[in-house]
């Protein structure tokens, strides 16, 4: 059972990100500044622990506050995955995104919370759902800058026997290049009433990318939307964009096979490019030469492409 326990990698854009609680189920809750500030202290101490465990690469001693359901989940000896995302926390400062307390009247009844970003109208309206192991709860949502990007950490504890604990931890993209998943969905249709086919597709790979911050905790009311959209414009991409396709004004004839969403060292989104070479891989100076000709050319093959993404990511394979 993975549902409460998903490592993943999560970015987000240090905009204006205050939310603005609406409603709530299933339970008491108390939002932001309305919780007691000697609680709200304490899960700051616990939050700024695990941040520092995050920072230094070393997420196992985040068992030390972890609770008895996390530890029975497999989380005793950390996970390269988080500590591979602390490589990317420059520092151990991060804000506070949203954070929740509450009380419900048993262990596992299901809390939601209906929430938007304070800017773009109900354009990143979103619901938080999920069932704590405990009667009481706080949910704390940190972002964490790594440059163009963002983190949001999602820590959720629980109240055990006068004791705070971590139920759950996740990393998890929110937001690249200062944008949701919305705001790319909004920008992908404003590309397609262009005419610009594929910088609209690109827009709908960020937004499939950034669509769960949290996996099984973080829904966009327009989620559904998103995804069916995305699955027209790829449709429409493949319809007008044909590939594979031979660069035959250079001189290996590179065949270029993929359009694609990579994320970089750095949390950067950036197009990805696939090609078949026909040159020696083992030749890292001729390939890399031939990828700055294919990069020039580029707009031949994907046009509009170089328009909105000066830097692409080229990935070269040997046809078989």
């Amino acid at each position: 059972m993975r549902k409460y326990i998903p490592f993943l990698l999560l970015v987000l854009s240090a905009c204006d990100f205050n939310v603005k609680t609406s409603t709530s189920t299933s339970s008491s809750l108390q939002s932001g500044k309305s919780i007691d500030e000697n609680l709200r202290n304490t899960i700051q101490e616990k939050n700024q622990f695990v941040v520092e465990c995050l920072e230094a690469e070393n997420s196992r001693d985040i068992s030390k506050v972890a609770s008895k359901y996390m530890l029975d989940e497999g989380f005793i000896e950390g996970t390269p995955i988080l500590d591979s995302y602390g490589k990317l926390m420059e520092t151990n400062e991060f804000s506070v995104f949203g954070e929740y307390y509450a009380k419900a009247s048993e262990p596992k009844v299901e809390i939601k919370i209906d929430e938007k970003f304070n800017r773009g109208g109900d354009t990143n309206k979103f619901e938080i759902r999920y069932r704590s192991m405990a009667e009481e709860s706080y949910l704390s949502l940190l972002v964490k800058n790594t440059g163009s990007s963002e983190l949001l950490i999602t820590a959720l504890y629980g109240y055990y026997d006068e004791e705070w604990k971590l139920d759950f931890l996740s990393l998890s993209t929110l937001t690249s290049y200062g944008m949701t998943a919305p705001e790319f969905y909004y920008a992908s249709q404003e590309f397609r009433q262009e005419g610009d086919i594929v910088n609209a597709y690109i827009y709908s790979l960020f937004a499939e990318l950034t669509i769960e911050p949290c996996e099984g905790l973080f829904f966009y009311d327009k989620r559904q939307e998103m995804i069916d959209y995305s699955n027209s414009v790829k449709m429409d991409y493949e319809s007008k964009i044909s590939l594979p396709d031979t660069m035959h004004n250079i001189k290996s004839h590179p065949i270029i096979i993929g359009l694609g969403v990579k994320i970089s060292a750095n949390l950067d989104y950036l197009p990805w490019i696939q090609y078949f070479t026909s040159l020696d891989p083992s030749d890292t100076e001729a390939i890399s030469a031939e990828r700055n000709e294919i990069a020039k050319e580029i707009e031949s093959v994907f046009p509009g492409l170089s328009r909105k993404f000066k830097t692409q990511m080229y990935e070269a394979y040997v046809q078989q």
